[in-house]
């Protein structure tokens, strides 16, 4: 479903119904960085987490015979999020990644997957985090 503005319910500029702009483009395929763009914005959205990492997330937390629900209260991270890891529609923040890698106890390979992706200044790392 495509983004609607608040105010008017327009469909936000570029998109349409489909996920895809005019030029047939996926959302994470749009907004090149402008010059002068502070450095916590990224036009580019990285959201599909490399397959291997999503699976490993997912074997991590059914080995330990965790349901998401109870994954999300021992690593601390959200239900929505791990749910999106494991699909392989996010990629984690920094500080996501590193609950992750400590709660699981994941292996040396998959750790240094996921801090390869993790985004800095991004969600939980972002220096403007609004709501704590």
């Amino acid at each position: 479903m495509a983004r609607r503005d608040l105010v008017t319910g327009l469909p936000m500029r570029g998109e349409t119904s489909g996920g895809a702009d005019r030029e047939g483009k996926r959302s994470d395929e749009r907004d090149p960085p402008r010059p002068g763009d502070p450095p916590w914005r990224e036009r580019v959205a990285h959201r599909h987490l490399p397959d291997h990492l999503a699976v490993a997330l997912r074997r991590a937390r059914v080995s330990r015979g965790w349901s998401l629900r109870r994954a999300a209260e021992v690593t601390e991270v959200s239900y929505p999020m791990l749910h999106h890891l494991e699909a392989g529609t996010r990629w984690p923040s920094v500080i996501v990644a590193e609950l992750l890698i400590a709660r699981y106890r994941l292996d040396e390979d998959t750790a240094a997957g996921l801090r390869a992706v993790a985004r800095p200044l991004s969600g939980r790392s972002s220096p403007y985090r609004t709501g704590w």
